[in-house]
């Protein structure tokens, strides 16, 4: 079994899970089961989640309503931390916590990395998390001010992505679990790296980087981008590999006449690396029909591609335009205010106004609950 694979140490079985199907039995003993990894890392953040969901729609939430009629606590929210949108009229302290949040979590990344080596959560890196922890719990509370204190605000992806690296952190200081150093550099610190390129919005955001070049900020931009799907993306797979499939989820792989080991989500993992045109080169049909069948399936799956991707850019610049059909969000309201804009030429502005006055003034609209 999986479980008894997972957990065996020694040359023999080594040897066994080697030759074994990939993914489904990890080298390096993780020390803890999936379930264990899963309570600390997954249930306890989301957990602590939906209990802040319930405090904020009862009480922080109609409090900050309350509070934000104040003269003195409106004018410190819009002075010093914005709310949405606005951007603050002195960011100073907005752009201390949102630079002292993007050190945190570069440290946060450069800790988790560190451990994929050493495989092993020493005192020394705890430290250096608990303390990256504080910090981020002061932006975590700052950022949820600017964001009105809504519950909408609590499931953000960056909220998100500070609670799956907080609460374990600090679940281990506080001794509330039984899994050792060997289990607990397995986390999911390396989401901190979105936390990175979230400031760096915010910061920009303040107009603090109005005068620096556009370039520089384009290729800062970029990278901060690049940096976050890599990593992100590099975790994930790391992560799931390390820990490998639940017993809930164990494959189970035919055996063909060619001799390979095959299961459906294998093969949809095979079409969607074909069509895509990434083609790892890991799985290729053996028998004539399918590769008959293959070679039809790769030039219409390419095509089909290329259409969602036609129809999704399509559908974004539309929304940009404010194009498409148009519905009333409240019943109640007797006037619409409609900004039409674009970029570019002139005579792009034509087609947009004919489409918006043909919605705007087509007959459905002219129905009473309308």
């Amino acid at each position: 079994p999986i479980s008894a694979c997972w957990q065996t140490r020694g040359p023999v079985r080594a040897m066994e899970c080697s030759d074994s199907i990939p993914g489904l039995c990890p080298r390096e003993k993780v020390g803890c089961e999936w379930e264990d990894w899963a309570q600390v890392f997954l249930a306890w953040p989301l957990g602590v989640l939906s209990a802040l969901t319930i405090v904020f729609g009862c009480a922080l939430g109609p409090i900050y309503a309350k509070w934000h009629s104040e003269p003195w606590f409106r004018s410190f929210v819009t002075s010093f931390l914005g709310a949405n949108r606005d951007s603050p009229t002195s960011p100073g302290l907005l752009i201390a916590i949102c630079a002292a949040q993007m050190v945190s979590s570069t440290v946060n990344l450069v800790v988790w990395i560190s451990r994929t080596y050493q495989r092993i959560a020493s005192e020394t890196t705890q430290d250096i998390l608990i303390a990256s922890a504080s910090v981020d719990i002061i932006a975590w509370c700052l950022h949820r001010l600017h964001g009105q204190l809504r519950v909408a605000s609590l499931w953000e992806i960056n909220s998100v992505v500070n609670m799956l690296t907080i609460v374990p952190t600090m679940i281990v200081a506080s001794g509330w679990t039984s899994l050792g150093g060997k289990g607990m550099w397995l986390s999911l610190d390396f989401l901190a790296s979105y936390c990175i390129l979230y400031n760096f919005h915010l910061i920009q955001d303040t107009g603090v980087l109005r005068y620096s070049a556009v370039l520089v900020q384009m290729a800062a931009e970029l990278a901060l981008q690049l940096l976050t799907v890599i990593t992100v993306m590099a975790g994930i797979v790391f992560t799931l590999e390390v820990l490998g499939d639940p017993e809930w989820l164990a494959d189970s792989f035919v055996e063909t006449e060619a001799g390979d080991s095959i299961s459906y989500p294998q093969m949809m993992y095979f079409i969607i690396v074909s069509i895509t045109t990434v083609g790892y080169g890991d799985f290729a049909p053996r028998t004539v029909l399918s590769r008959i069948f293959m070679s039809f399936f790769v030039v219409l799956g390419v095509a089909f591609i290329y259409v969602i991707q036609y129809n999704f850019t399509t559908a974004w610049q539309q929304q940009r335009e404010g194009s498409g059909a148009f519905r009333p969000r409240r019943k109640t309201d007797e006037h619409v205010v409609a900004v039409l804009c674009t970029s570019g030429q002139a005579r792009k502005f034509g087609p947009l106004v004919s489409g918006f006055l043909r919605e705007i003034l087509h007959d459905l609209h002219m129905h009473e609950e309308y």
